[in-house]
């Protein structure tokens, strides 16, 4: 079975969803809030508590078998808007690195990363790395349920 990655704010995943993704693929999800969601976890999903910023994070790509990596910005539920370019270069990294052939990016239209670029950059990287393909997914603000996102600020 293949492996995703979910990395970013992984909170915005409830469990049913992480639930419904872990029957079709083993799933790793990383981040500081996993922590207090470990003991809930449905079966076919691992936790491991470090984000892109970690120097120890590309040891997450070690474990193989990585088919996708999914990246959560964090601004995908409307919340404060920061520029994530540094953590996405670095996931583009490991993924060149270990042969991970896709980046997912679920963001707001808000977002500051030039993913233009990005595309441009990655489809044929460097001698020694693996193209990676780049899919910037906008959702649409009504998405935001988190307690800091721009919905619930919106509608409170």
């Amino acid at each position: 079975m293949d492996t995703i990655l979910l990395t970013g704010k992984t909170d915005l995943f409830p469990l049913e969803s992480l639930k419904y993704i872990g029957e079709m693929f083993h799933v790793l999800v990383t981040g500081r809030l996993v922590k207090n969601r470990e003991k809930n976890l449905p079966a076919g999903v691992r936790a491991l508590p470090v984000e892109p910023s970690d120097s120890d994070f590309q040891k997450v790509f070690e474990i193989g078998s990585i088919k996708a990596v999914w990246h959560i910005g964090s601004c995908a539920d409307g919340g404060h808007i920061s520029d994530e370019t540094a953590d996405i270069e670095k996931i583009l990294n490991c993924c060149a690195r270990y042969g991970i052939p896709r980046l997912v990016v679920l963001t707001e239209p808000g977002d500051p990363v030039n993913y233009r670029k990005l595309i441009s950059k990655w489809t044929i990287p460097g001698p020694g790395a693996s193209p990676v393909d780049i899919a910037a997914v906008y959702l649409p603000l009504i998405t935001g349920s988190g307690s800091r996102g721009r919905t619930n600020r919106i509608f409170s």
